[in-house]
């Protein structure tokens, strides 16, 4: 996917995943300032804030439920990581890495988006692509990518 048009999306993304995570009382113009005076880039282009959206649980099992579907989603359609962004692909390595025993189930949907949209790619993706295909052979979540690099769809019968 083209970079500018990706980075458009991306911040379609932020302003979807703002809407639902921002306190009740708060609009998001206000939390975007409380993120600001933390020192924090409410952006999923910034690793960290990538991390705790994809790891961090809560009350609300619908919010919970929506921000997962956004990020898997960002993933299918290729826009979510930036091929040359190092520390937001290392971040979101370690948020598929702590979801493993935390919510097996969601991680096995990043899993297969990973695996079967970022084979190909090139920049720091292609890193994330290996580190998710070998982490997935360690544990098997998918079938997706298992038994070779090229995925099951492609294997010879």
């Amino acid at each position: 996917m083209e970079n500018s048009k990706a980075k458009a999306l991306r911040k379609r993304l932020d302003s979807k995943i703002l809407k639902l995570v921002a306190p009740f009382e708060m609009s998001i113009e206000e939390y975007k300032i409380q993120c600001d005076l933390n020192n924090i880039d409410p952006s999923v282009e910034n690793g960290m804030f990538l991390h705790w959206v994809m790891t961090a649980g809560g009350d609300d099992v619908e919010v919970v439920e929506k921000v997962e579907n956004a990020i898997v989603n960002a993933l299918e359609r290729g826009y979510l990581l930036d091929t040359s962004n190092a520390a937001q692909c290392e971040y979101f390595c370690d948020a598929v890495c702590d979801l493993v025993l935390k919510d097996k189930l969601y991680c096995k949907r990043l899993l297969e988006a990973v695996l079967k949209n970022y084979a190909s790619s090139s920049g720091y993706a292609a890193d994330v692509y290996e580190y998710c295909r070998r982490l997935n052979k360690s544990i098997g979540l998918t079938s997706v990518g298992y038994f070779c690099n090229r995925g099951l769809s492609e294997m010879p019968v």
